[in-house]
């Protein structure tokens, strides 16, 4: 077993007791799409889907609150489609899959509606020939970072007990690559994966 896969393991089975032995706990499975952008290819909008799964389990603090704990695989990226109708021939995809172990609290506004919030640590699980254009691979290109580290907010609206969907967003804490010109200022040290969720949940 590659050693990042094992990582993920490691840290999910180290979790998963205190859950697990908790006085009350849940779990259960998670499904969606995502659609993504990048900060600084100069293509603005959510353009890249991609498919969402993973698993969870969860420890009730109070009656409003909870923690929860998920191991999740998430496809990523940007993308720009050619229109030969309008004028535009040239075309971009960037393609980047993760498997990711979100924390997140939640908070319950009432029976159906809850908010969440935490962070995810991430690793990509394919680092090269990541891009494309209209002429095929791009193999010269920066290098994407192993690891990610992001931040996520969600609105969850619950049908029942059981079933529920969910609005995430997901933003890079660090960036997953630099710019393409190596430019820094501030904050703006390289660019950010922004990603929507739209994600259907069972709980058992």
């Amino acid at each position: 077993m590659k050693t990042k896969h094992l990582l993920l393991l490691t840290l999910y089975l180290i979790a998963t007791p205190f859950l697990l032995h908790a006085q009350q706990f849940d779990a259960g499975f998670r499904a969606g799409v995502s659609a993504s952008q990048i900060s600084g290819d100069r293509l603005a909008g959510y353009n890249k889907p991609g498919i969402y799964a993973g698993i969870f389990t969860s420890i009730d603090i109070n009656e409003k609150s909870r923690i929860t704990l998920e191991m999740n695989y998430v496809e990523k990226g940007s993308r720009k489609l050619a229109k030969p109708d309008e004028g535009i021939y040239n075309s971009y995809k960037l393609m980047l899959n993760y498997a990711e172990v979100p924390v997140t609290y939640q908070y319950f506004i009432n029976e159906n509606l809850s908010f969440e919030a935490g962070p995810s640590f991430g690793v990509l699980l394919k680092r090269t020939n990541n891009e494309e254009d209209e002429n095929g691979i791009l193999s010269d290109t920066r290098p994407f970072r192993k690891y990610e580290l992001a931040i996520n907010s969600s609105i969850n609206y619950w049908f029942n007990e059981n079933w529920a969907f969910s609005i995430r967003h997901s933003e890079s804490i660090i960036p997953v690559r630099k710019h393409d010109s190596g430019a820094t200022y501030w904050f703006n040290r390289g660019q950010h994966l922004n990603v929507l969720r739209f994600i259907a949940t069972y709980k058992l």
